[in-house]
């Protein structure tokens, strides 16, 4: 972070932080920056260890996490309640077959089991001209 605001003061462009009190070119912005930088950086790593807890505990009581899997749809179960934010949420998602991209991942998981390489299995899907769910979203033929 330091080192964008000594690019900036080199370009003599001043960066003036409201809601910190910080002012670039104060003689003791150096250390206030240096702070700030530190508390965000903890913040940061605190987040991301409570978005992986809470992913991780989703996925142990066998809800989906938001990943989009092909031949699958995600659907909501549990009750609908509100959260903190007074907005809905269900108690979690999880993925059921979606019966038009179905006979596709049969014919994936068969041919491998048969042992067909991964790339001899994309050739033979894109041969046959099987789409993507990129290519039926942008036709309209995929539900969002």
């Amino acid at each position: 972070m330091l080192a964008m605001v000594n690019k900036f003061a080199f370009h003599q462009v001043k960066i003036i932080s409201v809601s910190d009190g910080i002012v670039s070119d104060d003689d003791n912005s150096k250390l206030g920056i240096h702070i700030r930088g530190l508390i965000n950086e903890l913040y940061l790593d605190d987040l991301k260890k409570k978005t992986m807890r809470g992913l991780e505990g989703q996925k142990l009581r066998g809800y989906s996490t938001g990943e989009s899997v092909y031949g699958y749809k995600s659907c909501p179960v549990g009750e609908l309640r509100l959260n903190k934010k007074g907005q809905p949420k269900y108690e979690g998602m999880i993925h059921k077959i979606q019966e038009e991209e179905e006979c596709i991942v049969k014919r994936i998981y068969k041919n491998f089991i048969e042992e067909k390489s991964l790339n001899g299995i994309m050739k033979e899907l894109n041969e046959s001209g099987t789409p993507t769910k990129k290519i039926k979203k942008a036709a309209g033929l995929f539900p969002l």
